[in-house]
């Protein structure tokens, strides 16, 4: 097994499931090269192959085997036709994450449902974060925290979403349209939006103190305005 067989079966394994098209994005591979590692990795027993529907692509998954050979302490997944699109979502949503902030910077939620959850318990709660909220990014946060003022507060957030646009507009795409139809889906646009809310009324609410904000304008109202002219769907419909 080479370098590369290795770090194929730790990112499966890291995940519940991936296709051959997500595997050849992830590293860069042509298809034909992709399904011929991923068909060896099955021969050798470290992956094995479900194909759950006829029209759609199979699914690889790591055994037990091939999480032992990677050192990675989480049990075999298997399928679940309650959450099969969920979890191809979610590896998709890995390789879009593993692209903007680096794949050493990405937890998986497997990963992060096994640190949450004691041995033997079932998890509690969802997992929040699949990324920590550290180097570029909470430079970009501070730069605007640090503004002289309000107006300038609110040049340099608007600054900020518009190089973050770019970076996330098929992730941010992908969740608007399938929240409506999926729980997990729906609870992470309600919390990026609702991030962005928060933003927005502390950039109001420092507005207000410096006498911006004419009184005519509830806190809530102008927040609410600030939010609209910076969501991302503003951005992608200009």
């Amino acid at each position: 097994m080479t370098a590369r067989d290795r770090e194929i079966v730790r990112w499966i394994g890291r995940l519940r499931m991936a296709t051959a098209g997500e595997v050849a994005e992830r590293f860069g591979l042509g298809r034909a090269v992709s399904y011929a590692r991923l068909n060896g990795l099955v021969r050798l027993s470290l992956l094995e192959h479900a194909r759950i529907f006829h029209a759609s692509p199979g699914v690889y998954l790591a055994t037990r085997v091939g999480l032992a050979s990677v050192d990675l302490a989480l049990p075999p997944s298997r399928v679940d036709l309650r959450t099969y699109e969920h979890d191809l979502e979610l590896s998709t949503l890995v390789v879009e994450l593993e692209r903007e902030f680096g794949a050493e910077r990405i937890a998986t939620e497997r990963e992060m449902r096994a640190a949450d959850t004691p041995v033997g318990q079932a998890p509690v709660e969802q997992p929040r974060f699949a990324v920590p909220l550290a180097g570029a990014r909470a430079a970009e946060i501070a730069a605007v925290e640090a503004t002289a003022d309000g107006p300038a507060q609110v040049r340099a957030w608007v600054s900020m979403q518009a190089r973050r646009n770019p970076r996330v507009a098929s992730l941010a795409r992908t969740l608007d349209q399938s929240r409506h139809g999926d729980d997990p889906a729906t609870a992470a646009w309600r919390d990026r939006t609702a991030n962005r809310m928060r933003r927005a009324t502390a950039v109001v609410q420092r507005l207000r103190r410096e006498g911006r904000v004419h009184r005519s304008w509830t806190t809530a109202q102008a927040a609410t305005l600030v939010w609209e002219l910076v969501s991302f769907r503003a951005w992608d419909a200009s």
